[in-house]
């Protein structure tokens, strides 16, 4: 019960909901990435660490790291990631905190204020090629180079993918 209140507590401190995405859109989100099979894959927001579970099973050889600032949804993924045997890194702490440096795939399902703020982090860290993926709200000021629609919970949603290059770096700094 006090894990419960804490979650709940968190989410409305912290203004980050813990809503799961269906697997029917885990599976198009990592569908949408042209896969080599050795990238650094980062969920900002991981939850309970279902998209890199999935990405891991498919390709084994890539580097699958999450973070989740919500203690009891980062635990409940940490829960997931022993379960499914993943050798998934899942950190404590901001999407704020997390290096993206060596991001190959970025995958997000955040709120549309959380992604503009994450813009300026972006624009220092992300390197050109860095392939992003969105579930429901899209990066604020720059072109998707693929939309594409998946059934979900209550109907259908978008997906966005983009690829960061310096021109995505111009646009996100006006």
């Amino acid at each position: 019960m006090l894990a419960l209140l804490l979650t709940f507590v968190m989410h409305l401190v912290l203004g980050v909901p813990y809503v799961p995405t269906p697997s029917r859109a885990v599976e198009e989100m990592i569908g949408m990435v042209p896969w080599r099979g050795k990238e650094t894959v980062l969920d900002l927001g991981a939850g309970d660490a279902r998209i890199l579970i999935a990405a891991k099973k498919r390709y084994p050889r890539i580097r699958a790291i999450g973070c989740e600032i919500v203690p009891t949804v980062w635990l409940l993924g940490m829960l997931r990631c022993f379960i499914a045997r993943a050798n998934v890194s899942l950190h404590l702490c901001s999407v704020f905190d997390e290096d993206l440096h060596e991001a190959d795939v970025i995958f997000l399902y955040l709120m549309p204020g959380l992604l503009k703020r994450l813009l300026p982090k972006f624009q220092r860290e992300l390197r050109p090629g860095t392939l992003i993926v969105c579930r429901t709200f899209a990066l604020p000021g720059i072109r998707p180079i693929r939309v594409q629609k998946v059934r979900g919970f209550g109907g259908e949603t978008n997906l966005f993918l983009y690829r960061w290059t310096k021109k995505s770096r111009a646009t996100s700094a006006a």
